[in-house]
């Protein structure tokens, strides 16, 4: 196998993220690629995003999306790209506190210099069900005829320490 020293090199050089989340709930980040190699990185790739108990990516953590980023590529040598996006924290996480861990080029689609830059762990505390909806009072009718519309009502209560979210 040769390795080409002068070739393009990919690694997250910023991320961040609410330093809290929720199971259950949506959670922002970014990051910021930059490919401080000599080359152009040409082939297409994706960026993984993964929880884990330690700062260290293995095939323990959880893998939470991948986010293919073909429209960055090719990249230029010194060329940067920046990423918005939401995953969902899995609600039967315990909770407790864990790494945010972004990994560019994850599965090593892209040939760099250097593959062991490519993670950048941001620590986040997560907590469970910090909203808990709960029905309280439901309404229908006691009959209905199939092809026709009927009136419903209910009423739903958190009874949580945290407003519900919904995915922006």
């Amino acid at each position: 196998i040769s390795i080409d020293l002068n070739g393009p090199d990919l690694q997250i050089t910023n991320a961040s993220a609410p330093s809290t989340g929720s199971a259950g709930q949506w959670l922002d980040f970014s990051y910021t690629v930059l490919n401080s190699g000599y080359s152009t990185a040409s082939a297409d790739w994706g960026d993984s995003i993964y929880l884990s108990t330690d700062a260290l990516l293995d095939y323990n953590d959880i893998q939470l999306t991948t986010l293919w980023v073909s429209q960055f590529s090719p990249l230029e040598a010194g060329g940067t790209y920046s990423n918005n996006s939401s995953v969902y924290l899995p609600s039967d996480i315990a909770a407790g506190d864990y790494q945010l861990i972004i990994s560019t080029d994850r599965w090593n689609s892209q040939g760099e210099t250097n593959e062991e830059n490519n993670t950048f762990a941001l620590p986040i505390t997560i907590d469970r069900y910090p909203a808990d909806l709960k029905v309280i009072t439901a309404q229908a009718p006691s009959s209905a005829s199939v092809g026709n519309s009927i009136d419903l009502s209910w009423t739903v209560r958190n009874d949580g320490t945290a407003a519900a979210k919904d995915r922006k």
